[in-house]
């Protein structure tokens, strides 16, 4: 997982401490359910647990990508800015967009900061090109969250402001990995799926297709006063 900017310590310790949720804790979760479902071919109550924390791990890689989009897109505006001025003047330039982002630092006294240094790259084409060729990869990937992430945190359908998405939190279970996966619909009220450990497997660069297809399977929602509906909380 090589990712531009994480060489900023900050922001490679957000990374990494969403790949070790991910790989340490909510997959080894994943396969024990799945393991209990293989055995009953129900869906066990268990999965309660399994959705809660895979909620708040969908949450967690949407703020770390919100963030590092915001210093990319900076990065890259500068950047795109700094190769049309005058080249006896760049120097100059830089300088301005480095005092500036140092003054947004006054804050930080005791530890590292970085984002100043990675400004001091812009110079650097190959630099610049890799945070936009990152930007640009992951744009999907981020769409796909940003959707899913309106629907589970406000209950509301990305890009039609106060309209109510349908079951919001509602998770299903992928029976052919034990994630859980998520339905939320469009504004043009067509239906899309987010399935976790496809976006695990997307953000991390890791490949299952050999082992088995993280496609979701979708388990049905509960019939009325059956144990899986008794099983979640009332409000």
């Amino acid at each position: 997982m090589q990712i531009p900017l994480c060489d900023d310590l900050w922001m490679g310790m957000q990374a990494r401490n969403i790949a070790i949720v991910d790989l340490t804790i909510i997959r080894p979760i994943e396969a024990e359910i799945l393991e209990l479902w293989c055995k009953t071919e129900r869906t066990p109550p268990e999965i309660m647990g399994l959705s809660g924390i895979s909620q708040m791990w969908l949450f967690s890689l949407y703020e770390f990508f919100r963030t590092w989009r915001q210093k990319a897109k900076h990065i890259i505006k500068v950047a795109d800015e700094y190769q049309t001025v005058q080249p006896r003047k760049r120097e100059k330039f830089l300088k301005g967009v480095l005092d500036v982002a140092e003054s947004k630092h006054k804050f930080v006294q005791k530890v590292p900061r970085f984002y100043v240094g990675q400004l001091q790259k812009i110079p650097n084409e190959d630099f610049v090109k890799g945070v936009k060729d990152y930007l640009a990869d992951t744009e999907e990937l981020f769409t796909h969250i940003s959707h899913a992430r309106m629907m589970l945190a406000k209950h509301e359908i990305m890009g039609a402001q106060g309209f109510m998405a349908e079951a919001p939190g509602y998770g299903r279970l992928n029976t052919f990995t034990g994630s859980m996966y998520w339905q939320y619909t469009l504004k043009d009220q067509t239906v899309d799926v987010l399935d976790r450990r496809s976006v695990a497997n997307a953000f991390l660069g890791v490949d299952e297709s050999e082992e088995n297809s993280s496609e979701p399977v979708e388990d049905a929602p509960p019939e009325k006063g059956s144990e899986q509906e008794s099983s979640a909380p009332s409000f």
